[in-house]
């Protein structure tokens, strides 16, 4: 098999779970493929301190931030990290491949600015591919690709009737479609059964394309998930 259809199966196994009741996806989740791994996705929010404002100790915080983000990554801790560039409450992510929660946090909690709560952190057990993340030589170039959380959409419920079966078979055949064009080059769950479902992440000219490509979802079409995109800058090569 290619990669690239071996990274397709695996969106498809990890994205059957994003639309399972709780008992279901932990009952499915020891079936994942051997392709897919759970990684720690770690959401940058403004933290109680934050402000806009560019004051002497402000920049010294931010420096101190990137150079510890820049430790995490020399050190493997990071798989992939990056901002958001559309100026909101969310300033970026951190992909860790951190052995558990316990690990993940500490990692975080150690850097200067979410202990000045200038930055607060939120962190959600992901699947992925595993060869989803790859390292790239310094010094960067950054590209943007744009990340989707799918969230509960006003008419998600966790029943497994005929119908939603039906349109959860639609999903994952309109998933299989987004992953052979090469545009949609990582999707998967969120393994804590909360709002947040799981991630779309496209690779395409512009967030107007990406949100064309989601936006035919059957599961979005229908309400059971929404989606909240965001344009996010990484470093080129470190994504498929």
């Amino acid at each position: 098999m290619t990669r690239k259809l071996l990274r397709a199966i695996g969106i498809l196994s990890a994205m059957a779970l994003l639309s399972l009741p709780a008992q279901a996806a932990e009952q499915a989740a020891p079936a994942m493929p051997p392709n897919m791994a759970q990684v720690w996705l770690t959401v940058l929010l403004r933290g109680s301190a934050w402000t806009a404002e560019q004051t002497p100790e402000a920049q010294r915080l931010q420096q101190q931030h990137v150079a510890y983000l820049d430790e995490l990554a020399k050190a493997g801790h990071s798989l992939v990290m990056g901002p958001f560039m559309d100026g909101g409450p969310i300033e970026g992510l951190v992909v860790l491949g951190a052995g558990s929660l316990e690990d993940a946090t500490a990692l975080m909690e150690a850097d200067p600015a979410v202990k000045a709560q200038r930055v607060a952190i939120e962190i959600h057990p992901w699947w992925a591919a595993k060869d989803a993340f790859r390292k790239t030589a310094p010094p960067p170039r950054f590209v943007t690709y744009y990340f989707a959380f799918l969230l509960r959409g006003p008419e998600w419920t966790p029943a497994q009737t005929p119908e939603l079966v039906r349109l959860q078979e639609a999903h994952l055949a309109n998933i299989r479609r987004l992953a052979e064009t090469g545009k949609l080059v990582i999707a998967g769950p969120f393994a804590d059964d909360g709002t947040l479902r799981g991630v779309f992440v496209f690779k395409t000219e512009t967030l107007d394309e990406a949100e064309a490509l989601a936006g035919s979802d059957p599961a979005v079409q229908a309400r059971q998930l929404v989606l909240e995109f965001h344009p996010w800058l990484v470093p080129a090569g470190a994504l498929p």
